[in-house]
């Protein structure tokens, strides 16, 4: 098996150090000292502090989007897709752990932050992406005309918040019951 790369051993120990104490709350000395690095390397592959961030987002947030862009496809079977969307959010948050409370936590993150501004093309197409799929099934939903939006921003939070405790509790995989429940309760709402 092969060994991490230089690159690879800071950006696991970034995201890791920022998932668990928060972005601003670490320092470039605790990151080099973590990875067993030193501050020149750090800067020779990333710039600063910042410059690595934007490589966490770039790698591991276009991931995410990925997934959830691919799960999310609409074939017009609307209680298919969102529990493919659903599953899609829960298997990333449980192989991705670090990854995905850091997302959690940049969601939240002031507005002015250096996390939410360079995460802001992330969130834009994770919304982007479901909200797709809620237009494209307003066909079979009328009563969502005109609610997608507001639908597709419901659901992705609640996506969201349920992965993220999900992989809390380290649990691996969440049952097709569990699923179908989750999403049978949230579409009741507006389900001809």
């Amino acid at each position: 098996m092969a060994q991490d790369s230089t690159e690879d051993i800071l950006l696991k120990t970034a995201e890791k150090l920022f998932a668990r104490k928060g972005y601003d709350a670490v320092g470039v000395q605790e990151i080099v000292e973590t990875a067993g690095v030193t501050k020149p390397t750090l800067y020779y592959y990333f710039g600063s502090k910042r410059g690595l961030l934007a490589e966490i987002v770039r790698t591991r947030g276009l991931r995410l989007t990925e997934e959830i862009a691919r799960a999310s496809s609409y074939t017009g079977d609307f209680f298919a897709s969102l529990s493919s969307t659903l599953k899609a959010f829960i298997a990333f948050a449980a192989a991705h752990p670090d990854f995905f409370r850091f997302h959690c936590a940049i969601l939240n993150a002031p507005k002015e932050s250096e996390p939410f501004l360079e995460y802001q093309e992330i969130r834009r197409s994770l919304s982007e992406t479901v909200l797709k799929l809620f237009t494209n099934a307003t066909d079979i939903f009328g009563n969502m005309k005109g609610k997608e939006k507001l639908y597709s921003t419901l659901f992705l939070n609640n996506a969201t918040a349920i992965a993220r405790s999900h992989a809390a509790e380290e649990e691996t995989e969440i049952d097709d019951k569990t699923v179908y429940t989750i999403i049978h309760s949230f579409i009741y709402g507006f389900a001809d």
